[in-house]
């Protein structure tokens, strides 16, 4: 029986903020960084994942991390790998851990991480890369996820705007250039709006 043995963390930092790359309005002086996660087992393989950070706080997260290491160490491979969504559960639902809101915030962060990591063991052992082994889910699987899929169109009312809709509407003159390759909005109440503007939009044309 293979077993986790360990769950390591480490924090890397890019002193980005020298020369200001990827900054912007709202971070003007990041520092690229991130929460680096090892899932590693007794049959020698491991597992990565990461969380990424721009600095400051990343010892946060790396606190978070290891507050979960606790629910991970020790845990059957295989079992684990053949159930990852009571493995994310397991995490999320800690009756201590989810004061600090595990569906949100650092710890759900913290946890993503973790549970990405054991995905990329999950891909590793299968043989495939992580986007194979998705594509690769049972059929089942990929019914009930179609299913899911339809009851949410339904109940937002996002069925596609007809192609022939989208090009009149980026078409249009008044519309500015910057946004005529935009992707037309799918919302009911956005097609209401846009069927009252067409027809002026048409006429003033």
């Amino acid at each position: 029986m293979t077993c986790i043995t360990a769950l390591e963390v480490i924090d890397v930092r890019f002193p980005t903020s020298r020369w200001l790359d990827g900054s912007d309005a709202m971070n003007p002086e990041p520092d690229y960084s991130a929460a680096y996660v090892s899932v590693r087992t007794t049959a020698g393989d491991a597992g990565h994942g990461f969380v990424f950070t721009i600095g400051r706080g990343t010892e946060v997260a790396v606190a978070a991390i290891r507050a979960v290491e606790a629910l991970v160490v020790g845990r059957e491979v295989e079992a684990t790998l053949a159930d990852l969504g009571g493995f994310w559960r397991r995490l999320v639902h800690d009756s201590q851990l989810r004061w600090l809101g595990p569906e949100k915030g650092v710890m759900h962060m913290a946890i993503g991480a973790v549970v990405n990591a054991v995905w990329d063991l999950a891909a590793k052992r299968a043989q495939k890369p992580l986007w194979h082994l998705l594509a690769g889910q049972q059929l089942h699987e990929g019914r009930l996820l179609r299913r899911r899929k339809r009851d949410l169109n339904r109940r937002s009312g996002w069925d596609p705007f007809l192609r022939e809709k989208q090009m009149r509407i980026s078409a249009m003159p008044w519309l500015p250039k910057f946004q005529r390759s935009f992707r037309a909005p799918h919302s009911k109440l956005w097609r209401v709006k846009l069927a009252r503007v067409l027809p002026t939009a048409r006429s003033s044309a």
